[in-house]
């Protein structure tokens, strides 16, 4: 089974993220913070069936929610920011460094 690498970028302040990736609820995190001095949150892994599947992060306390299709054999790093009151997901073949 392919794995997806999900790191939490920007935007998080002390917030539960909670990530779907198709029909399931794959993680759940409370207390997420970004780190200023590196723009990173959390790194995460997630079990990913083959091809293609629907990504979707949950962020309550901002009131905010968005998804996108990944598919990890093609991009298996994901980046996800929130800026502005808006989700950006970035689909990786490699890792994001850290700044």
């Amino acid at each position: 089974m392919p794995v997806l690498h999900i790191d939490l970028r920007e935007g998080f302040k002390q917030d539960d993220v909670i990530l779907y990736l198709g029909d399931r609820e794959a993680v759940r995190r409370s207390d997420v913070s970004t780190d200023l001095t590196i723009s990173h949150a959390a790194s995460l892994e997630v079990q990913a069936p083959a091809g293609s599947s629907t990504l979707r992060i949950e962020v309550p306390k901002q009131h905010l929610s968005s998804s996108t299709v990944v598919d990890p054999a093609e991009t298996p790093f994901v980046a996800i920011f929130l800026r502005d009151r808006q989700i950006t997901f970035h689909k990786l073949k490699e890792a994001m460094p850290m700044l």
